[in-house]
């Protein structure tokens, strides 16, 4: 599975204003592989499977999206894979 997740330093940021996005690809509860891409078109050509948000807003309806009140990217990429964040309907 890839995961997005939109970033302004270490912290999460809103999709639209993210100064970059980090692709995390999960396999068996695990992250294997890590990628930084610099635009919104970049991130959406790598079709994710999901995308962290730090609002609970639906930002593309093709992917599945989660909230995660944390601003720590690390901490928000393990409540992921923990099963913990919500997910936005």
């Amino acid at each position: 599975m890839k995961v997005a997740v939109p970033m302004d330093m270490d912290t999460i940021s809103d999709a639209d204003s993210a100064k970059y996005f980090l692709i995390f690809k999960i396999e068996e509860k695990e992250v294997v592989d890590t990628k930084t891409l610099l635009t919104l078109e970049e991130m959406l050509k790598e079709k994710p499977n999901a995308i962290i948000l730090n609002k609970r807003e639906k930002f593309n309806g093709k992917m599945e999206n989660y909230f995660c009140e944390k601003n720590d990217v690390d901490a928000c990429i393990l409540e992921f894979i923990e099963g913990n964040l919500e997910k936005i309907e």
